[in-house]
């Protein structure tokens, strides 16, 4: 395996990569789940902190 984060902080290409695939998957379910019942510990907040870290950009 490698380097998932490098020096500096920087997310690897490939991780960027495989988080875009499982934001992709996952985002509008979640975004759903979350504006029906919005909690301070729903893992859809957590996506969004990991799409801001990567500068995902939902498609």
């Amino acid at each position: 395996m490698g380097t998932i984060v490098k020096s500096g902080g920087r997310v690897s290409k490939e991780l960027k990569g495989d988080l875009s695939r499982l934001l992709d998957y996952l985002w509008q379910d979640e975004q759903k789940h979350y504006t029906g019942g919005p909690s301070k510990d729903h893992i859809y907040l957590v996506m969004r902190r990991l799409a801001k870290r990567i500068r995902y950009e939902q498609r």
